[in-house]
């Protein structure tokens, strides 16, 4: 290996960072670099490393105005500053003084000497400053601009580095760092403009000044990992510097294209030519080829209609839009909220996700201002935009074209009747992750209008995982989210919904009566990030092939999707509402006095953050005035009286809204669930002490029950669940064990009965339904009306003190029951998945004895006054 030696002839020293800028450069600095964001976090990182030996900033292309950021950046954070830079004209930078000195050194060289062509200046400078354990500022290129060829010394340059690492026992640190400007993606085609300033990723000096003028509010700087040189070549092998400076240019290339791709997405390919690589897909082909069964006139029809519905579904990003939708919304939500809580460490998690394969967000589907605020956030954290999935119901004008061009896809409710449509959504699912773009869509399928999680739906998700399996080296990371609100804006439409009335259909008229939203405030968003999961790890961990049966598959996409729910219930953010509507809905009397409410919901809170870590709401801190906030809102909206009797504040649910309230109290509800159930399985035994044995067929028969209405996991974690559940209702002395024995507490009081309300309306409401059932004969009936029927029969039990519970004339309870009657083999459903479907009873749903029975295992887990 050639040791590089400074050559004896006298050497311009290189550019280097300095603080002796004069006073118009220092106000400019000021004005225009210090509002570009310099990642603190970064800062800490590089003064780590320089502990440890040399830093080198990497930057993807020179240009001064980089130079001179960096240099001001460094000298406020206290950073090492570069001894070295290179592909920036020195003469325009340095303060007079020091070039001055540099001509008079020159000026005395008295050697007649000429000096060494072979050896390069900038490698003996770099070196030099390197092994004298300096910093340096090495540019891989320089833009091609109409004025200047592109290209440079990056490589050669990388190489002295090897060669200086070679013989350095401290390890060389560079550090990759790129301005973003905005968030417009790369295109793979250049105009006019490109040619002559240089192209955005890489502009010559008059583009930069021009966006930095522009831009420069907006812009920060992306830092990413810094790469040990020495672990680099130990682990490259080859010695030869020349081998492994295109190795570690690509390494460093890399890193730069995932920052950028972590940003801004992948490059953006021209509209139609992802539409025709599509309607190339070998399996799309295949699929039409079979359709047509070798009818070339219907072989073209197809590739037509084909085409056709493409145009229904595809996104059209333009990131222009989002950027406009973005700052029209701000304007609204600061009049509805008081802001939006983000989980910073979840997207971190993200942004490392991103750098490892394309993500897919789910989040759970409580209102349309999810996948608003989602991707407000995204743009907002400086995360690329994802492709959503959103229902075809959603692409009314004008807003179907804003959302298309703001990432939205659509896709139908039903795809029965159609073989063409679901082939060509799989197609177009498939190269939307080929081409890298994240994905967003709502694994429940549709919002919760109960503000539980629900069921999920498998279609998208079994057909991403299997994009995925298809590609032998491929990933995907799916990303769990809970955007949890302190008030939702469709709560009286969800309440009407819930209630017997119509879904309002989305259109202008919806649209324009949205507004009356903008009257009311809403509190806090909070958006929080569960733990990510990679598909290929997961497979790994449970033991499925990377080319599952078909059996197998439909396993795994279960799993898989439970697991997303739960991980999302896990960090939803528990709110002073939930709190606050859980302790008013499961006292059994009329109202509640201040000071013991107040008392209730820190129990609560206790009880939630004891058994498991919790999000709680920020406003929580402060735990009076964040009820009394919840509280006031609550009563504005008319949900519940504040009676001041003049010994305290009484706080009652307003009857008829209690259903309002019951949406805000399944938020929470979920961390009681397990010992809900245990207590109203021992309350259920007439007995003091009941054996262990039968209590635990009691408790699976319950939870077999409600299976439609919570998340219940594997047998063997629930019953882990429920033995803490256990535990924990003895420390409050709801219970207690001895031997073969669970014993109730003779001082079961108001604890035992909030954790039995908790769950007493779902049972009122499965009850109604299964006593219901008669109505079926002797002919079957929409199940629309059979559910109204149900709601009618409800109201005139409950006036007659026959329900205790107003919250469970529910369509959606109703709905529940009705799937699970229909998987016990009471009920069937004709024409399924039609309008004109109708709901009757089997042989065994038509025996009465068979519907008293289940009346009868109903009824034992209800009071029995």
């Amino acid at each position: 290996m050639t040791e590089i030696t400074v050559p004896p002839q006298p050497v311009v020293p290189p550019l280097a960072m300095h603080d002796g800028y004069g006073p118009l450069l220092r106000a400019f600095f000021s004005r225009y670099f210090d509002p570009i964001r310099f990642p603190p976090e970064a800062a800490a990182r590089i003064r780590e490393i320089a502990e440890r030996g040399p830093v080198v900033y990497v930057g993807r292309s020179a240009n001064p105005v980089h130079f001179l950021y960096l240099n001001h950046m460094c000298l406020k954070h206290r950073l090492p500053l570069a001894a070295f830079v290179n592909e920036v004209d020195p003469i325009l930078f340095e303060p007079v003084g020091l070039l001055l000195g540099h001509m008079r050194d020159l000026a005395r060289d008295d050697s007649n000497e000429p000096p060494d062509t072979t050896i390069h200046p900038e490698t003996v400078q770099l070196a030099a400053m390197l092994q004298a354990n300096r910093s340096a500022l090495l540019f891989l290129d320089r833009p091609a601009t109409l004025t200047s060829v592109g290209g440079g010394d990056g490589t050669r340059l990388l190489e002295t580095l090897i060669e200086v690492q070679r013989r350095m026992d401290r390890p060389i640190h560079l550090v990759p760092h790129m301005f973003v400007w905005d968030r417009h993606p790369e295109r793979e085609s250049k105009s006019l403009t490109d040619a002559v300033f240089g192209q955005p990723e890489a502009p010559g000096l008059l583009r930069s000044l021009w966006v930095l003028w522009r831009r420069y509010r907006n812009a920060f700087l992306k830092v990413g990992e810094p790469l040990d040189l020495k672990a680099f070549l130990e682990q490259e092998g080859p010695p030869d510097a020349a081998q492994q400076a295109p190795r570690l240019f690509e390494a460093l290339t890399q890193r730069f294209s995932l920052e950028t791709y972590g940003v801004t997405g992948p490059r953006l390919r021209p509209h139609q030519e992802f539409i025709r690589d599509i309607l190339s897909d070998p399996h799309l082909l295949e699929h039409i080829a079979s359709q047509a069964a070798g009818d070339n006139t219907r072989t073209e029809a197809l590739r037509q209609r084909a085409n056709d519905l493409l145009d229904e579904i595809a996104a059209e990003p333009r990131i222009r839009w989002p950027l406009f939708l973005n700052a029209v919304l701000n304007v609204f939500w600061r009049r509805m909220y008081e802001g939006v809580v983000v989980d910073q460490e979840g997207f971190e998690r993200i942004r490392a996700a991103l750098r490892k394969s394309p993500v897919v967000f789910c989040p759970a589907h409580r209102s349309h201002v999810d996948y608003l605020i989602l991707s407000q956030m995204c743009l907002q954290e400086a995360l690329p935009l994802p492709h959503i999935a959103a229902g075809i119901n959603l692409s009314f004008w004008p807003m179907g074209p804003i959302f298309r061009h703001s990432g939205a896809f659509f896709m139908r409710r039903s795809f029965k009747g159609d073989d063409l449509y679901p082939a060509v959504f799989r197609t177009y699912l498939r190269h939307v992750m080929r081409e890298g773009f994240p994905i967003e869509f709502f694994i429940e399928g549709t919002r919760s209008r109960t503000g539980k999680l629900l069921p999920p739906k498998f279609g998208i998700l079994s057909w991403l995982v299997q994009a995925c399996l298809d590609e032998s080296d491929g990933d995907i990371h799916f990303v769990p989210l809970s955007i949890d609100y302190e008030k939702i804006v469709e709560a009286r439409s969800y309440v009407r919904e819930l209630s017997g009335g119509e879904k309002e259909k989305e259109n202008v008229v919806a649209l324009v009566k949205a507004g009356e939203a903008l009257r009311s405030r809403y509190g806090k968003i909070y958006l929080q990030v569960g733990k990510i999961v990679s598909l290929r790890e997961y497979l790994l961990q449970r033991g499925y092939s990377a080319a599952p049966d078909e059996e197998s598959r439909r396993q795994l996409i279960s799993a898989l999707a439970h697991d997303i729910l739960f991980r999302i219930n896990q960090v939803a953010t528990v709110t002073p509402s939930g709190l606050l509507a859980f302790c008013l809905l499961t006292h059994r009397r009329r109202g509640m006095s201040e000071k013991k409410l107040l008392e209730r919901a820190r129990w609560a809170a206790e009880w939630i953050s004891r058994r498991r870590p919790a999000r709680f709401s920020q406003t929580l801190s402060d735990f009076p005035r964040a009820l009394a906030e919840a509280a006031s809102r609550f009563a504005r909206d008319g949900l519940i009286t504040l009676q001041d009797t003049g010994l305290d504040v009484v706080l009652s649910p307003v009857e008829h809204r209690r259903l309002a309230l019951d949406y805000y109290r399944n938020n929470v509800i979920h961390h009681f669930v397990p010992a809900s159930i245990v207590m109203l399985a021992l309350q259920s035994f007439t007995v003091e002490a009941v054996p262990r044995g039968p209590l635990a067929e009691r408790i699976q028969d319950l939870s077999q029950l409600l299976k439609q209405e919570f998340l219940f996991r594997s047998r063997r974690e629930f019953d882990s669940e429920l033995q803490e559940a256990l535990t924990d209702l003895g420390r409050l002395g709801l219970l207690r064990s001895e031997g073969d024995f669970v014993v109730k507490s003779e001082a079961t009081g108001e604890l035992g009965q909030v954790f039995c309300g908790a769950l007493e309306h779902f049972l009122e409401s499965y009850l109604l339904c299964a006593r219901g059932l008669s109505l079926l004969e002797p002919q079957p009936l929409p199940e629309r009306e059979f559910q109204n029927r149900l709601l009618k029969l409800g109201e005139h039990e409950f006036a007659q003190g026959e329900l205790r519970w107003p919250e469970a004339l529910s369509r959606d309870l109703f709905r529940n029951a009705i799937q699970r009657y229909t998987e016990m083999g009471l009920l069937e459903l004709s024409s399924a998945g039609r309008k004109d479907s109708r709901l009757g009873l089997t042989p065994l749903g038509k025996d009465a004895a068979r519907r008293e029975e289940l009346c009868q295992r109903i009824r034992r887990f209800l009071p029995r006054n």
